[in-house]
């Protein structure tokens, strides 16, 4: 003959079969919930595609989303993307090799200090992605335009956001007539990078700032340090000549 269950016993199974259904239907419930006050609040269309468990947040992906649809609206800037994304890198190389060769002391001060500061502006990137990382948006997200093909890694910040903004932004100080087009063509580049599916636009932000900041700082110290070096240079001909 079976036992009929106390009355404690007889609450203690029911608040654990709720807390069991609770557990089992609250991640939906929080869902619909974003959805409905995200929808009625903002008028943005959530989805799971764009709420992913990578942590990224979700303001960082509509940005990156309003940036990267371009390409699939206005499938011409496609190519745009792709060649401002990944080709300039070898105009910026060109520009600085011809600095080098030129023979202005200028040139290769500003050349000089702008390569020292961006060794120094990759490993504050660097740096930076141990306390915070995520993968590029095409290895978290779906339906994403993606159009070149990366390895799924650490994607903040973006490298080649740093290199451009760290030459940009010291071009500009050393020289500034005419310079701020590289300012702009560096906004291209971060910009072109969301386009074409490889990073976030915080992955774009906080490069452009570090790189920004470095090159900065460089202009400030490094100079210096050649102007040093020029005239303990000068001083031991000098004493070599007494």
């Amino acid at each position: 003959m079976m036992k009929r269950p106390s009355g404690n016993s007889r609450i203690l199974s029911i608040k654990t079969v709720n807390i069991c259904r609770f557990d089992y239907f609250w991640p939906d419930t929080i869902w619909y919930l974003v959805y409905f006050f995200g929808e009625k609040n903002s008028g943005l269309l959530y989805n799971r595609s764009n709420l992913q468990r990578s942590g990224t947040p979700s303001m960082n992906v509509e940005l990156f989303r309003m940036i990267n649809n371009l390409g699939k609206e206005y499938q011409i800037l496609n190519p745009v993307f792709v060649f401002i994304a990944e080709y300039t890198i070898l105009l910026l190389a060109a520009v600085v090799l011809f600095y080098l060769i030129s023979g202005k002391p200028g040139s290769r001060l500003m050349v000089g200090s702008g390569l020292l500061s961006v060794v120094i502006a990759i490993a504050l990137g660097k740096f930076a992605g141990l306390f915070h990382s995520n993968n590029q948006p095409f290895a978290e997200l779906a339906n994403v335009n993606q159009l070149v093909e990366k390895s799924v890694n650490n994607s903040f910040p973006s490298d080649h956001t740093i290199i451009f903004f760290t030459m940009a932004v010291t071009f500009w100080l050393f020289k500034r007539k005419h310079n701020y087009l590289w300012i702009v063509l560096a906004v291209l580049v971060g910009l072109s990078r969301v386009g074409v599916g490889v990073h976030y636009p915080a992955d774009v932000a906080v490069g452009a700032s570090i790189g920004a900041a470095t090159a900065y700082l460089g202009f400030l110290l490094i100079p210096g340090l050649f102007k040093n070096r020029t005239k303990v240079g000068v001083s031991e001909k000098e004493t070599k000549n007494i």
